[in-house]
């Protein structure tokens, strides 16, 4: 082979290999790149660093006795745009019969019904951390566009409970697991729909002065409220 060939195969092999050595080296720059910056560019930071307050109405769905209509108030800070400390109680102002105790009662001996006693909730609640991993936004009729957001969250519930029989009545604790939407009005006020499982042991029912076992039992509260940011500016990612 002459010298010619000889050098230009070599000079050949030198830029392939060249170019082998850098194309792992540029795809891992632009990976690395991408991890390190925003996913999202201009993101509307609608919660971060902010107090939320949220009054509203709740309904438990599955009490099998006295189901509640709830007065809800919310407090929620959030530490960031994805998590959040939150407080929700809420005051029974309205306990009516199930299906199944109307049914009761409707069949039952008078004397019987008149011997029977059943809790209500007074009081329900929970301390919570909340996370938002899903958010975005949706083109409404092309009308205009709504912002919202899908938040989990997990905390201690408690609740209070009432009963003509003393031995029904007291607080009772136990975990509280739940999810939610918000729609954003604007940067200051959000339509906040939630559902919220409250788990504890409790009686529901006394017969005669018998108290049925304690069961550890689900309370599910669905709740709708009205979110204002009181706190803080709607700012803008960089």
């Amino acid at each position: 082979m002459s010298c010619p060939k000889l050098r230009l195969t070599t000079v050949k092999l030198l830029l392939a290999t060249i170019a082998f050595l850098a194309i792992p080296t540029t795809v891992f720059a632009q990976t690395r790149s991408l991890e390190e910056g925003p996913i999202i560019r201009r993101q509307l930071l609608f919660r971060s660093d902010r107090v939320e307050i949220e009054p509203g109405l709740a309904h438990s769905l599955n009490d099998p006795y006295r189901r509640t209509l709830f007065l809800n108030a919310g407090f929620n800070y959030h530490l960031t745009n994805a998590f959040s400390l939150g407080l929700t109680v809420g005051w029974g102002a309205l306990n009516y019969n199930s299906n199944i105790l109307d049914n009761i009662e409707a069949s039952a001996d008078p004397q019987v019904s008149r011997s029977l006693g059943f809790a209500e909730k007074t009081l329900l609640g929970n301390f919570h951390l909340a996370y938002v991993p899903f958010f975005g936004k949706w083109n409404f009729l092309e009308v205009g566009t709504v912002n919202w957001d899908f938040h989990v969250l997990a905390g201690v519930g408690a609740a209070l409970l009432s009963s003509e029989t003393p031995d029904l009545e007291g607080f009772r604790f136990g975990p509280a697991f739940g999810a939610g939407l918000r729609f954003f009005f604007d940067g200051d006020m959000a339509l906040s729909v939630n559902v919220v499982d409250h788990m504890f042991s409790s009686a529901d029912v006394q017969r005669g002065g018998v108290r049925a076992e304690e069961e550890f039992s689900h309370t599910v509260l669905f709740s709708l409220g009205v979110s204002f940011f009181v706190t803080g500016d709607l700012r803008v990612s960089r």
